[in-house]
C-alpha cells in the first residue's frame, strides 16, 4: 500500500557520497514509515544521492524519493520500488533483475545497460526512458507506455508487451525474440535490424515504421498493420500473415517465400520489385514498384543548366 499521510521524511542529502551505515539507518527508518503507515520512522528522501554501486538487493524502497540519484552499477535485485520516484535517475548498469518498478515515475532516467530481467514495470512512467543495450528479457509490462522510448539494441526476448504503447520508439537492432506484441501501437517505431523472430504480433500495428532488414520468420502476423510500413530487404520466412495489411508496404527485397496465409488481395495493395521473394503460388505475380518519392521526382525533373558560351568564351 502507499502512504499518503502527513508523514516526516528525510532532509535531501547533500550531493555526495552515502556511506553504509548512513544508508542502512535510512532503510530502516523507511521501513518504520512503511509498517506504520506514516506514523513513525521517516520516509526516505535520497533526491540526488550518490549511491553508486550500493547494495541494496531485496531492499524495501517503496514511495521512496530517489529523483536525481545516482545509482549507476547498484544492486536491486528483487528490491521493491513500488511507487518509488526515480525520475532523472542514473541507473546505467544497474541490476534489477526480478525487482518491482510498478507505478514507479523513471521519467527521464537512464536505465542503458541495465539488467531489467523479469522486472514488473506496470504502470510505470517511462516518458523519456533510455533502456538503451538494457537487459529486458521476461520483463511484464503489457500495456504500459513506452512511447518515443529507447530501446535501441535491447534484449527483450520473451517480454510480455502485449497492448503497450511503442509509438515512435527506438528499437533498432533490439532482440524481441519470443517476445507478445499482440495489440501494441508501434507506429513509426524504428526496428531497422531488429530480432523478432517466432514473435507474437496478432492485431499488431506497424503503420509507417522502419522494419528495414528485420527478422520476422516464424512470427504470427495474423492482421498486423504495416500501413506504408518500410520493410526492406526484412525476413518473413515461415510467418503466419493471415488477414494482415500491407497497404503502400515497401517490400523490396523481403523474402516471404514460405509465408503462409498471403493473398493477391494483399499483395496487390504493396510495392517490391524483382528481389521480393514470394511463394510458389505467385511465381507469375509481379509487385508494383516502389513510387519515386517527390523530392527524388522533382529532381530528375529540374531542367539541365545550359552553360553560357563556347569554348573560349570569356
Amino acid at each position: 500500500m502507499t502512504h499518503d499521510g502527513p508523514a516526516r521524511t528525510t532532509q535531501t542529502p547533500s550531493p555526495g557520497r552515502i556511506g553504509a551505515e548512513a544508508l542502512a539507518h535510512i532503510l530502516a527508518e523507511h521501513g518504520r514509515w512503511l509498517q506504520t503507515g506514516g506514523r513513525r520512522g521517516r520516509r526516505a528522501k535520497l533526491s540526488g544521492a550518490d549511491l553508486a554501486g550500493a547494495r541494496l538487493a531485496k531492499a524495501n524502497l517503496q514511495s521512496a524519493v530517489l529523483d536525481g540519484a545516482r545509482l549507476a552499477g547498484a544492486d536491486l535485485a528483487g528490491a521493491n520500488l513500488y511507487g518509488a520516484s526515480l525520475a532523472g535517475a542514473d541507473l546505467t548498469g544497474a541490476r534489477l533483475a526480478g525487482a518491482s518498478l510498478r507505478k514507479a515515475s523513471l521519467a527521464e532516467a537512464r536505465l542503458s545497460e541495465a539488467d531489467l530481467t523479469e522486472t514488473a514495470l506496470q504502470g510505470a512512467d517511462v516518458t523519456r526512458t533510455s533502456f538503451a543495450r538494457a537487459r529486458l528479457r521476461g520483463t511484464f509490462f503489457a500495456g504500459g507506455n513506452l512511447s518515443t522510448a529507447d530501446l535501441a539494441g535491447a534484449d527483450l526476448e520473451g517480454a510480455r508487451l502485449s497492448y503497450v504503447r511503442l509509438d515512435g520508439a527506438a528499437l533498432e537492432g533490439a532482440r524481441l525474440t519470443g517476445a507478445d506484441l499482440s495489440h501494441a501501437n508501434l507506429r513509426k517505431a524504428r526496428l531497422a535490424g531488429a530480432a523478432l523472430r517466432r514473435t507474437f504480433l496478432i492485431d499488431t500495428c506497424f503503420e509507417r515504421a522502419d522494419l528495414s532488414g528485420a527478422d520476422l520468420s516464424g512470427s504470427h502476423l495474423e492482421r498486423a498493420d504495416f500501413h506504408l510500413a518500410r520493410l526492406a530487404g526484412a525476413l518473413l520466412t515461415e510467418t503466419k500473415c493471415y488477414q494482415a495489411l500491407f497497404r503502400g508496404a515497401d517490400l523490396t527485397g523481403a523474402d516471404l517465400s514460405t509465408a503462409a496465409g498471403l493473398s493477391r488481395e494483399q499483395l496487390n495493395q504493396a510495392y517490391g520489385d524483382p528481389t521480393t521473394r514470394l511463394p510458389p503460388e505467385f511465381l507469375l505475380f509481379s509487385l508494383a514498384p516502389l513510387p519515386e518519392k517527390k523530392e527524388e521526382k522533382e529532381e530528375k525533373e529540374k531542367p539541365t543548366p545550359r552553360r553560357r558560351g563556347g569554348p573560349g568564351a570569356g
